[in-house]
């Protein structure tokens, strides 16, 4: 997969993870863009050069591709529920069904905190009663 930090490993991972993950008809999503080195005001370099106000590239953690992965295909399935309410009773369960796989999945096992999982399962119940307010929530605050 490359080593820990390098871009290309979170590129594999997310490609690996999509490659099993199926989106709403119509839907794709852009892969993660390595945004380089961050420039942080006195700081110094993690490369060595010491030239300061630079991070360098590299920072990325195991499971950060995957959970770019996964985070994307839910929001593309909240949004597909969101669209489906009251226009089409099939689209809109399965769209549902889909999302309830999310605790399922290894980056709810392995990467998730218990915060999130929580907020997730208490917007996932509200959607089962008919309630789109977390589900809208959610894609509000963390959907691009």
């Amino acid at each position: 997969m490359g080593a820990e930090g390098d871009f290309a490993a979170v590129l594999h991972e997310y490609r690996a993870t999509m490659d099993v993950l199926t989106l709403p008809a119509g839907v794709t999503l852009p892969e993660p863009v390595d945004p380089g080195p961050e420039e942080l005001p006195g700081a110094t370099s993690a490369d060595g050069t010491d030239e300061p106000g630079r991070f360098a590239a590299g920072a990325y953690e195991p499971g950060y591709g995957m959970t770019v992965a996964h985070r994307g295909w839910f929001c593309a399935w909240e949004r597909e529920w969101l669209a489906q309410r009251g226009v089409d009773p099939a689209a809109e369960a399965a769209a549902l069904a889909t999302l309830e796989t999310m605790p399922a999945t290894e980056t709810w096992a392995r990467f998730m905190d218990e915060t999130t999982q929580e907020s997730i399962r208490v917007n996932l119940a509200k959607a089962a009663a008919g309630d789109p307010t977390g589900v809208q929530a959610d894609v509000d605050r963390n959907c691009r």
